[in-house]
């Protein structure tokens, strides 16, 4: 299909209405006009337009990938972070039962090394398990109740941990205006509750 510019070769004026036919169409010159349509530079048009076209599919192409990769990047996040909490989980419960086995939690006046014995327990647990780096403000211990019968007492083990995505989805999600927090900062939380071994 040859693309061509347009453009009016203009004679001598005349009174009346002139029509040309051209590619078809029904050209309609001006009043008192009489000319011919031309074609002018059909290649340097075509050209441009390629260029155009070329233009627009590097556009789309980019657009494209950006889009792939920040779904790959989403993805991976979402199974880093089912990974860890998998793994809190595991933790939790090992930390619970080694404090449900732990006499000096049951003491009053050993209750605090008890505390502090669970927790770098829990500590070494998920840095084995998920390499995971908790701190002892993160674990929460909660001793079994002296005012509850033995046998029916429990001790709780819970874990609030705020994980840092080591995958950079934030800096793709600037590209479209907003920010990746929720994909940035992923909050971890597990706990467990056991029967106390008396």
């Amino acid at each position: 299909m040859s693309v061509g510019l347009k453009l009016f070769c203009f004679a001598e004026p005349c009174k009346g209405v002139n029509r040309h036919k051209g590619g078809g169409a029904m050209w309609k010159l001006p009043s008192g006009v009489s000319g011919r349509l031309v074609d002018i530079a059909p290649d340097r048009a075509k050209s441009l337009a390629m260029r155009r076209s070329k233009g627009q599919g590097v556009i789309e192409i980019i657009a494209s990938l950006l889009i792939f990769v920040i779904m790959i990047c989403v993805m991976l996040s979402i199974s880093l972070f089912l990974y860890v909490q998998h793994a809190t989980v595991s933790a939790v419960r090992e930390g619970a039962r080694f404090a449900a086995l732990n006499p000096e939690i049951g003491d009053p006046a050993t209750q605090a090394d008890g505390i502090d014995a669970v927790q770098d327990y829990l500590i070494n647990a998920s840095q084995q398990l998920a390499g995971m780096q908790i701190q002892p403000a993160e674990i929460t211990v909660t001793p079994p109740d002296p005012g509850q019968p033995q046998g029916s007492r429990t001790v709780r083990v819970e874990v609030r941990y705020d994980m840092q995505n080591p995958i950079p989805i934030d800096g793709f999600m600037h590209a479209f205006g907003t920010t990746g927090d929720k994909f940035t900062h992923m909050p971890i939380y597990a706990t467990a509750t056991m029967r106390y071994e008396e």
